[in-house]
Formats: C-alpha cells, structure tokens, sequence
C-alpha cells in the first residue's frame, strides 16, 4: 500500500475559491466536472509490518496521529503497576514528559523494551549507579525518587542508553541500543 497526504488542493474551503478548467489544443474550457489532483510523490509504502517513510517524520507521524497514541501509552505506563512499583511518584516524569514528542516517544520505547519489569535490571541499576554515573536518586526502600533533575538519567538508564566502554571503563550515552544475539 502506498500513502500520500492529501494536498491543500483538496480543501474544501480552497476549492469553492477556484473554477477548474480544461485546455485542449488551443481552446480553454470551464471544467463543470468534479476533478482532483493526485501529485507524482507518496510519503510513506507499506508492505507487511514494516513502513517506509520517504517524507518528513513529523508529516508522516501527524497523518497517523502517532503523538495521540504517545500520549495514550504515557498514560497506560504511569497506571502499570510494574512501573509505579519502582518510584516513590510519578508525578515528576509526567511533569518532565508533558506533551514533548520526543519524550513521548521515549517513553513508549521504555514500555516496550520493558526494562523496568526485571528486578535484576532495577537492582543492576542501582548498584552500578555511581559507575555509570547517573543522577537517580534511590530511596532506602529501593524505590526510584524522581526530581526534575534526574529525570533525564532515568530515561536513559530504562532505555539502556547509558553503556560503559569496555576500554576505559567510562559511561557514555548511545541513541539506540540494540543487543546483538551472541555467535
């Protein structure tokens, strides 16, 4: 399947503005008939479960509504009781999050890598979390205790983007992190 937005053209209030006309030969004709107009390019093709989107990211993501659904699975992850387990309140990330795309979309990333149900992970974090250093703030009930100011770093820590070199033993943050499958 291929998608194209539908171009201003086809506003209603733009078209009562405009008369269609047809030129044929030498000869320009009012066009009566109901006509539109398909451009050459498309924004996005789909073939099975992967997407190509050939546009801007932000055009393609406003057809699809994709920051309503952001929204909605922020909404989802701050009622999950898996995620409210690990902080003290939620309050604060809801507050850094707000209605920012990218920390929407970072927040659905948290949901579905799921980091956050693994007790091993949580208590890997909070062990190494001088070592990688990372302002969170953990209670002596274990629990996470966000403040505006660390919320940036339990973003990364629960997307795994903050790795060590292997070399140095330093931490560095990374845009993605995918695990490759030993051998």
């Amino acid at each position: 399947m291929v998608l194209k937005k539908t171009p201003q053209s086809w506003s209603i209030k733009k078209r009562r503005s405009y008369e269609s006309f047809s030129y044929t030969g030498e000869s320009v004709e009012l066009n009566n008939d109901e006509s539109f107009e398909l451009a050459k390019t498309f924004d996005a093709v789909f073939w099975g479960e992967h997407v190509l989107a050939l546009r801007e990211k932000s055009k393609f993501e406003s057809v699809f509504k994709y920051k309503e659904a952001h929204i909605e699975s922020f909404s989802e992850l701050c009622a999950e009781p898996e995620f409210l387990d690990i902080f003290s309140d939620v309050g604060p990330l809801s507050n850094y999050v707000n209605n920012n795309k990218m920390q929407l979309r970072r927040a659905a990333a948290i949901q579905q890598k799921g980091y956050y149900r693994d007790h091993a992970f949580i208590e890997s974090l909070r062990r190494n979390i001088d070592r990688l250093q990372l302002d969170i703030n953990f209670g002596d009930d274990g629990k996470i205790y966000p403040c505006e100011m660390t919320c940036p770093d339990i973003f990364k820590a629960l997307l795994e983007h903050r790795l060590l070199s292997h070399y140095q033993d330093r931490p560095f943050d990374v845009p993605d992190a995918v695990l490759k499958s030993p051998g």
